[in-house]
């Protein structure tokens, strides 16, 4: 059991007391739905959510798997660019909100087509970040600084996986345009052709 402070509704409502040895507290609202609990070892354990007025929880440390929680960063899929045996050119990822996120991560496979893919934030963009090489087979990845708008591609310089012996990795610096108020982010083949890619455009808090 626990020390209990209850807020009460009925008749004129207030306050009502329940006193043990326990040690602990528990803080009750609605006549007797427990919010709040406080043990012993002063561990605070929550019924409901927490909110601070100012939309930040600070602490020394953390335990546990972190299983359930959202909106602490890591990488969110914010869509793909995808096509088989297609002679587009110009794909896109349009109605995003990158507020809040600091960066864009792109990583791209290409099965056919033989063109440079560009990453920009116009259309038919062929100064944006090359994320695929020209070669039939390829695959490499960008990331776009959305603070600055610069950004860095990195893709394989001969056809198959670039961390297969003799292939290496070619590095693209540039601007790509693609900061947090970007709305839509364009892929664009160099050249005509056939394509099979796929390119998966995943934000970063």
């Amino acid at each position: 059991m626990a020390n209990i402070i209850n807020a009460v509704t009925s008749g004129v409502g207030g306050l009502s007391t329940t006193a043990d040895a326990s040690g602990q507290i528990a803080l009750q609202t609605n006549n007797g739905t427990t919010a709040l609990t406080l043990d012993n070892s002063q561990n605070a354990t929550f019924a409901g959510n927490i909110t601070t007025s100012s939309g930040t929880v600070t602490a020394a440390n953390f335990s546990g798997s972190g299983a359930g929680l959202t909106g602490v960063g890591g990488f969110t899929l914010l869509g793909t660019m995808t096509a088989t045996a297609s002679t587009n050119r110009q794909y896109s990822i349009s109605s995003l909100n990158l507020t809040g996120y600091k960066q864009v991560y792109v990583s791209a496979t290409m099965s056919a087509g033989a063109q440079y893919l560009y990453i920009a934030n116009a259309a038919a963009n062929t100064s944006g970040i090359i994320v695929l090489n020209n070669n039939t087979t390829s695959s490499g990845f960008g990331i776009f600084d959305l603070g600055s708008g610069n950004a860095v591609g990195y893709y394989n310089t001969s056809s198959g996986n670039p961390g297969a012996p003799g292939n290496t990795l070619s590095q693209f610096l540039g601007g790509s345009g693609i900061t947090n108020s970007t709305t839509t982010i364009y892929g664009y083949f160099g050249s005509t052709g056939t394509f099979t890619f796929t390119a998966n455009v995943y934000g970063v808090k």
